[in-house]
């Protein structure tokens, strides 16, 4: 059995893979991933920014070989504006995951 970032890797995890490597990705899931899902919206003296997050991570052969969770867990928010710039930032609370960041494609 071998492991990767302490990952331990499942019996058989093959099988499982093999049944869904041929889904495609939900693209509408990878553009919230990149954090292109979102509306602005003008109201009376204020703005609205509303940025919708993905649900799943990229479809990999990592979450089956790993037994990583097909779901995400709600993120970490924060929203600032510094120097008339809105700046938000999301952090994946689920550890595991977030190992993944920049390893898997579309997975920023």
């Amino acid at each position: 059995m071998s492991s990767y970032l302490g990952f331990k890797e499942i019996d058989d995890w093959q099988v499982e893979w093999e049944k869904h490597r041929s889904e495609p990705e939900c693209l509408v899931e990878r553009d919230k991933r990149y954090g292109r899902v979102f509306d602005v919206f003008d109201e009376e003296k204020i703005y609205v920014v509303r940025v919708v997050l993905p649900q799943k991570p990229p479809h990999h052969p990592w979450l089956y070989q790993y037994g990583l969770p097909k779901h995400l867990k709600p993120y970490l928010m924060q929203a600032k504006i510094v120097d008339d710039v809105l700046l938000i930032s999301g952090v994946i609370q689920d550890v595991d995951l977030a190992k993944l960041c920049g390893l898997i494609n579309s997975f920023p």
